[in-house]
């Protein structure tokens, strides 16, 4: 990279792990000049209530499928070679097994020869399993995320590449674009009011912290509640609300988790419950990586990613730091 642009001032508002990593891909790029910027820190993040498995799915009524493959992909490679590097406990990235039944028939997912292990279970398993009543039933290993730890890690690996942190709340991209070369927006649904997005919805989730040893399966059931096990905890979900705002904790919900989760594995009713947290995902039609021209300055949109952030973060820092090539390339 030439000397001129290595040098380029460039702002990401955001900290959550699509914030962290657009950074970091911009230092390990070339660029030395990257200052991450957030009204808060983990573990005070959206990125910090997410479950954090990678697992794909439909994002938006107009997303372009294609691109979610491509990102997706890219950030199971880049995981994977996390958890492979560095270890589980440094990282916070695991490998787990477990099952994904639906009560209706489905298709194979693109994505089955990507994760290890996929398999359909016959009727045989499904009766042997308790599995009896649903239709389909997979079984693969794939990549979960303590996003709390992974923030963690990210953060370190950010600093350690010489970039720097502010700690503001945004209220322009006007103001922030002052005395910069490029701006990257990362902030979720704060685009909402920032952007003036409304396209962006809320999409509330609660989930429930309970301490268990003994489970070693995740599930995923198609009424939408999951059981996911992580190194200290098992999380119990969940809710997706979309139009909700409220971030309070919902006594009402957290009861309905319990039992819901609580009817497929009874051992869990003894356990200790740890707490309930809640979250606001941004939804959003597609998701939104893209260059916006504006009369202060470049901007690159990086958000509107639901419930699958942590699935589609990497890849969409590679978009965006080629985005941000082409316009400084463009520019110089």
């Amino acid at each position: 990279m030439e000397p001129i642009l290595a040098s380029k001032r460039i702002r990401v508002i955001g900290a959550g792990v699509n914030g962290l990593w657009c950074a970091i891909r911009l230092l390990e790029s070339g660029y030395c000049n990257v200052t991450l910027i957030s009204k808060s820190w983990s573990p005070f993040l959206t990125s910090n209530v997410a479950v954090g498995v990678w697992e794909p799915y439909h994002s938006g009524d107009e997303q372009d499928p294609k691109l979610i493959q491509s990102w997706s992909t890219s950030s199971w490679d880049h995981l994977l070679r996390l958890k492979l590097k560095y270890g589980e406990i440094e990282t916070g990235i695991q490998l787990v097994s477990g099952f994904k039944p639906f009560r209706e028939a489905t298709e194979d997912p693109w994505w089955k020869d990507l994760v290890f292990n996929y398999r359909v279970l016959n009727d045989e398993h499904k009766l042997k399993l308790g599995y009896e009543d649903f239709q389909y039933v997979s079984f693969h290993t794939t990549l979960i995320v303590d996003t709390t730890q992974y923030l963690r890690f990210s953060l370190e690996r950010f600093k350690s590449l010489g970039g720097k942190t502010e700690t503001r709340q945004i209220t322009s991209l006007a103001e922030v674009s002052r005395d910069c070369d490029m701006v990257i927006n990362c902030t979720g649904l704060g685009s909402y009011h920032l952007c003036g997005d409304h396209t962006l919805t809320p999409i509330r989730g609660q989930l429930v912290l309970v301490r268990y040893s003994q489970l070693r399966h995740w599930s995923i059931h198609d009424d939408f509640y999951y059981i996911f096990p992580r190194r200290n905890a098992v999380i119990l979900g969940g809710t997706f609300t979309e139009g909700d705002w409220n971030t309070e904790i919902s006594q009402a919900d957290t009861d309905d988790i319990i039992a819901k989760c609580t009817k497929c594995f009874p051992d869990l009713k003894h356990c200790d419950i740890l707490g309930s947290r809640v979250g606001l995902r941004p939804g959003r039609p597609s998701v939104r990586v893209e260059l916006e021209r504006t009369s202060f300055g470049p901007i690159v949109h990086n958000y509107g990613h639901g419930g699958i952030g942590v699935t589609l973060h990497f890849g969409c820092a590679i978009n965006v730091v080629d985005i941000v090539n082409d316009e400084l390339a463009e520019r110089h």
